[in-house]
Parts: structure tokens; C-alpha cells; sequence
């Protein structure tokens, strides 16, 4: 299981359609943002235009608390950006906090780049760190909900300029802790780039839209990577809509709190482990997690289970009662079947 989300292979082994499922694999909101569709879709048949383009910058400027002299590059997803930095920045070497988000690895070796890793909360001012490398770290991490505070970010920035070496900061889950997030701070570290997603927090992932903060020499040699026209006219429409909307935004971060606190209680309730996690997905560690994972795959809850850690799962955020109720009645089938071994 490389990542969640592909409910293809769930119905394949467990049955049913999409619309049984209850899809807990991912960390995706699962109340999308309520868009215009009519204005969203208005100028499919033309290019996207470059009016469009600002206004959705712009509308990231501020939700993320941009200051305008800092770059933004806008890709169609974030994981296009994880995957066109190395061939910019082509650092020497890239350390990696991990476990995260495996797709950071990867893209750094598809190209030829060596990679390293740091385990979670190891200081890399013990390091000696080769001229122009890089270190790469989620904040919050993924799958661990792990944090860094401000003052690390800005001391590690700091201390990989000696060696005219990058910090990329994946922000992904950042628009859930937006008090811990680094870009109001970049004019002190012009050596970062930051990476924002848009789908997981509006519920849009589909839209596949995503945004690099950074030098802005560097963000300008990204939005050339990509050439024109990289982004949709409908995805640069509704992050515009969506990101300038701050009051729903505010809104939806009490509520996803509210979600995964109830959650949270759920599971201890029924005897799980809460590992870590964030607003946006819990990740419990228990020793028989493949088994739980396919019983709630026989009740069409889908879950996330890591081929590196045997003993982890994690679960997205039941968004109302409907759902919450459903994963309720599977834990307690679990654990009275569990209590008749």
C-alpha cells in the first residue's frame, strides 16, 4: 500500500462500490470546500488566463500570510513541485526526516541525487553537511503528526546557509496548524522553499492544485519548468474562491478539531493506542494493525497501513455522524470478535 486514497483495489478484494465506501485511507478533508461550479467551469474552452492566475495567487498570498516579497510558484499539485525541485536545486546531497511522505525520497534518486535519513528529532547541527545539499521534512510530518516549532525551522535555515545548502519544507497538513507554519518568517531564511497543498485541507484533491514559496529566483525558474499554462482554468478558479474565503476556513478548522478530538476519544475507548496525528487523520500503533485493517475493510472502511511499520494505522477524520456512527459499530464488531478468541 504506497499511498491511500485508490479505492480500486479495495473493491477488488472486499467488494461493493465506490459509494459503499467509507474512504479513511487518506488525509484528505472529506467536507469538500462548496465551490461555484457554474463560475469554476465558465472558461473551460479557453487557455487559462493570466488575470485568473494573479487572482489565485493572490488569494494564496492571503491564506498562507505571504509577504510580497517573497516568491510563489502554482503547480497542478504539489507532488509536480516535489518532483521538479531536485532538477533545479540539484543539491549535492538530501537528508531526509523520515519516516514522511515517501514521494520526497524518490523524486530526490529518480534524479540521481544520494539521500539520506534523519530519524525524527535528530539534530543535524551535529552533522557536517556537504556544500549545496538539502534537507527535506513534513511539517506537520505525515503520518506521525510530528511538529516543528518556528525557532527550529529558522535555526536549521540558519545553519544550512554555512554551506549554501536548501531547507524544503512540506507544508501539506500545514493549513490545519497555521500558527506553527514557517512562510511568515522567510525573510529571514531565503534559503527555503515551501510547499502548500490545497487539496487535502478544502477536500478538493482532485482539482490538483498546489503552490511553492520561496526565493524568487527559484520560484520563477519553477513556473518556467513548467511552462505555460501548467494549471487549469478551473483549478485557478476555485482556488480562488476557496483560499480568499477565509471565514470558512476558520470555520472548518474548528470543525476538523472538534472530528478528530471525538475520534481520538473513540479509539482509546476501544482500546487503541493514538500514536500521533493531526486535524486532518489519527494514527493509532497496535500490534495486530493488519488485522484491524482488513476488518474494516470487510465493512468497507478504508484504512492506511504502512509496509515499513507493521504496527501502525491511520485513520482520516469521519466528518459527521453518519460516518462516525459506521466506524463506531465496525471498532466495536472488531473488538467483540476479538474478545471471543
Amino acid at each position: 500500500m504506497l499511498h491511500g486514497g485508490d479505492l480500486g483495489s479495495a473493491i477488488k478484494a472486499y467488494g461493493g462500490t465506490k459509494e459503499d465506501w467509507l474512504d479513511l485511507s487518506t488525509g484528505i478533508n472529506r467536507r469538500s470546500y462548496p465551490f461555484d461550479s457554474k463560475l469554476a467551469l465558465a472558461d473551460c474552452r479557453d487557455l487559462p488566463s493570466h488575470a485568473d492566475l494573479q487572482a489565485c495567487l493572490q488569494a494564496a498570498r492571503l491564506a498562507y500570510r505571504c509577504p510580497n516579497h517573497i516568491g510563489m510558484a502554482v503547480a497542478p499539485g504539489t507532488q509536480i513541485l516535489i518532483n521538479s525541485l531536485p532538477h533545479l536545486i540539484r543539491p549535492a546531497h538530501c537528508f531526509l526526516y523520515e519516516p514522511t511522505y515517501s514521494e520526497h525520497r524518490t523524486a530526490m534518486e529518480l534524479a540521481n541525487i544520494a539521500c539520506s535519513s534523519l530519524l525524527i528529532g535528530a539534530d543535524i547541527g551535529q552533522l557536517a553537511i556537504p556544500s549545496r545539499s538539502c534537507v527535506v521534512l513534513v511539517n506537520p510530518n505525515n503520518p506521525d503528526g510530528k511538529v516543528w516549532q518556528i525557532a527550529e525551522l529558522v535555526a536549521l535555515a540558519s545553519h544550512l546557509r554555512k554551506s549554501h545548502s536548501f531547507l524544503i519544507v512540506d507544508e501539506a497538513f500545514g493549513d490545519v496548524t497555521q500558527e506553527q507554519s514557517l512562510v511568515p518568517h522567510l525573510k529571514a531564511a531565503p534559503n527555503v522553499v515551501i510547499l502548500r497543498s490545497f487539496g487535502k485541507f478544502f477536500g478538493l484533491a482532485g482539482i490538483r492544485l498546489g503552490f511553492a514559496l520561496g526565493p524568487n529566483d527559484l520560484m520563477e525558474q519553477l513556473t518556467a519548468f513548467h511552462g505555460p499554462w501548467s494549471v487549469s482554468s478551473m483549478a485557478l478558479k476555485i482556488g480562488q474562491q476557496a483560499l480568499s474565503d477565509l471565514a470558512w476556513q476558520e470555520q472548518e478548522r474548528d470543525l476538523l478539531e472538534h472530528w478528530s478530538k471525538r475520534l481520538q476519544s473513540c479509539l482509546l475507548d476501544y482500546g487503541f493506542s493514538p500514536y500521533g496525528g493531526t486535524s486532518l487523520y489519527q494514527l493509532i500503533e497496535q500490534q495486530d494493525t493488519k488485522h484491524l485493517h482488513e476488518h474494516l475493510a470487510q465493512n468497507h472502511i478504508w484504512s492506511r497501513i504502512f509496509s515499513y511499520q507493521k504496527t501502525w494505522l491511520r485513520l482520516g477524520i469521519p466528518m459527521d455522524e453518519q460516518e462516525f456512527t459506521r466506524l463506531q459499530t465496525a471498532l466495536e464488531s472488531y473488538k467483540g470478535s476479538k474478545a471471543l478468541i
